[in-house]
């Protein structure tokens, strides 16, 4: 995902350890996109979707509700 937007920053889930969700930065820091309760990181937004060794996974709902929104693609 290109860092088109100023206005999305990656958040992550507090289901699981490196379990990343997409947020506005006007929104409720505790909920992404897609309703999850999460917590701020300072990952920036460039960095969506790559995985390393940790195996980090990334929130499909969030990434269909930020296309939509922002047509992110």
């Amino acid at each position: 995902m290109k860092e088109t937007n100023n206005n999305l920053r990656i958040v992550e889930g507090v289901e699981s350890t490196w379990h990343y969700h997409l947020q506005t930065n006007d929104q409720n820091s505790y909920t992404s996109l897609c309703g999850a309760k999460v917590f701020s990181t300072h990952i920036p937004l460039r960095n969506w979707g790559k995985v390393g060794h940790l195996k980090e996974r990334y929130c499909d709902n969030c990434k269909q509700i930020a296309t939509r929104l922002f047509l992110m693609l």
